[in-house]
């Protein structure tokens, strides 16, 4: 049986939260480098998955519309597909 190794790139290190829709590409690229680096050392009985938080990508119009309020005003619905949306 191969085993899984889950990997969770959190948004704020990936994204720059503070500007909207801003990546950082040179992180990511090191990251990359880093995972495939670590995943070469394994044997073959290892699979990876690979998931990322939105960072600045959702955090923006979660914040904007208070997102984790709910359904709180006209606005919510909005919030949620901004926020699920991928440019």
């Amino acid at each position: 049986m191969k085993k899984l190794i889950l990997i969770k790139l959190g948004g704020s290190v990936i994204t720059d939260k503070s500007a909207k829709f801003k990546a950082k590409p040179e992180v990511i690229s090191r990251l990359a480098k880093e995972i495939e680096s670590g995943r070469q050392s394994l044997r073959e009985d290892h699979l990876f998955l690979i998931g990322h938080g939105q960072g600045s990508f959702a955090h923006i119009p979660a914040v904007k519309y208070q997102t984790q309020k709910g359904l709180i005003n006209e606005g919510s619905v909005k919030s949620f597909c901004e926020t699920s949306f991928v440019q």
